[in-house]
């Protein structure tokens, strides 16, 4: 799988040019937004598989590209907007700044009439760092709970979760240590009239 840290080091070997073209520093903003979207689906792969789980490549792969980037850009706008859910400042941090490389990547991958800077690129690619170094420092509830919420589907209008459903979500990372999908019902037995 891709590994965030090279992803990183190749974004700034690519505004370090000396010679650095305009090309070079949109792909070193469009590579740093991969090095954060890469870490989110890594992080997901681990809580579903755990660190090491030999064998289910395909199962693994399928779990990775479970994330959607318009579903994790919708998640990162309710955490941003709604504070009330209970995330620490940190993870609202990491959320705007999924926000920023996002749109930022965005515009580097489809405008052609943006022209990033060698600053920019620096300053981006830093935000990217700092996203996964926050998230790397983040109590593992609060972690999870936003990996969880960046990769799964949102149900209710307008493609975000419902306010009362990521409240539930959100209380079940602040008071227990295992977080549970609030839309998953629990098995129970068939009623065998």
């Amino acid at each position: 799988m891709v590994n965030e840290k090279e992803l990183l080091a190749t974004a700034r070997t690519l505004y370090s040019l000396p010679n650095a073209t305009s090309s070079d520093f949109d792909r070193s903003v469009s590579t740093a937004y991969y090095a954060v979207f890469s870490h989110i689906c890594a992080q997901y792969c681990a809580m579903v598989f755990g660190v090491s789980f030999p064998g289910l490549s395909r199962a693994r792969l399928q779990a990775y590209r479970a994330v959607s980037h318009t579903e994790a850009k919708a998640a990162c706008f309710e955490i941003t907007k709604r504070l009330e859910y209970g995330f620490p400042d940190e993870i609202v941090v990491v959320a705007g700044i999924f926000i920023t490389l996002q749109k930022e990547r965005e515009e580097a991958d489809y405008n052609p009439t943006r022209q990033f800077t060698r600053t920019e690129s620096q300053l981006l690619v830093d935000q990217a760092e700092l996203f996964i170094d926050y998230l790397a420092k983040v109590e593992s509830k609060h972690r999870i709970a936003f990996i969880s919420l960046l990769a799964t589907k949102r149900r209710g209008s307008h493609g975000g979760m419902e306010k009362a459903q990521l409240q539930k979500f959100t209380k079940a990372a602040n008071n227990v240590g295992l977080v549970e999908d609030p839309r998953v019902k629990p098995l129970t037995k068939p009623d065998n009239r």
